[in-house]
């Protein structure tokens, strides 16, 4: 039984995953012993049946299930995002540990429960990036190189976690939800700190946009200096 602290339930939770999987596995032999036939409903093997129990068991109450997907996030956060040395053996560790938990996830066939937890971990590393590359930094363009970034780091490790197929990348990569999802996320974290940031020249320039007393031509003539400035902190 897991606890309230997620970071605590975090370590244990490969353990446990695993646990489960050895579970069902020994039910599975046991299901080898029943003729098809006999499986009611016959459509639905009774592995699948025992599968959804199991779930349904662990997961019936909301608060357990958001106390499991706290530890699940805890997790994948010190997998993706605590773990960056270089070091190869470290690495190797990192991308075991991934690939197990995705293959214990969807042997139970969680991964629809797992998956909103996940995507959250990916999409706070992008606003981490996106703040930390580009805040207040208004001579260099960026964008390109959070792109690059999502392409080259964020989506193999998304890849990792969310394939479908044995060799762990999905057939179609670029058409598949969670990479739209991604990409789409880099855009609108970026957009939305640069929307920000200009409201803060506003701020910085209200005279700027107040009703003007004076003639037409004064007023035209601070224009360009707003725009300007617009220009230069924003593109």
């Amino acid at each position: 039984k897991l606890s309230h602290d997620a970071t605590e339930n975090a370590t244990h939770l490969p353990h446990a995953l695993a646990y489960a999987v050895e579970t069902i596995r020994q039910l599975e032999e046991i299901t080898q012993c029943v003729p098809r036939s006999q499986q009611h409903p016959p459509s639905r093997s009774l592995l699948s049946l025992l599968k959804a129990h199991f779930r349904a068991i662990l997961f019936h109450d909301a608060r357990q299930t958001q106390v499991f997907c706290d530890a699940l996030e805890a997790l994948c956060t010190s997998i993706f995002v605590e773990c960056t040395t270089t070091d190869p053996h470290a690495a190797t560790a990192k991308q075991e540990a991934a690939v197990t938990l995705r293959r214990h996830l969807h042997y139970l066939e969680w991964m629809h429960i797992a998956k909103p937890c996940i995507l959250a971990v990916f999409l706070r590393q992008i606003d981490h990036r996106v703040a930390t590359v580009c805040r207040a930094n208004f001579v260099d363009s960026f964008f390109d190189d959070i792109e690059a970034w999502v392409d080259s780091t964020l989506l193999q490790d998304a890849h990792t976690m969310f394939a479908t197929n044995l060799h762990g990348h999905d057939s179609s990569q670029h058409n598949v939800e969670y990479v739209i999802t991604l990409k789409q996320h880099a855009v609108r974290a970026f957009g939305t700190l640069r929307g920000r940031e200009l409201f803060d020249i506003v701020r910085d320039f209200p005279d700027r946009y107040q009703p003007s007393k004076s003639p037409a031509s004064s007023s035209s003539c601070m224009a360009p200096n707003l725009t300007h400035t617009c220009y230069f902190r924003c593109m």
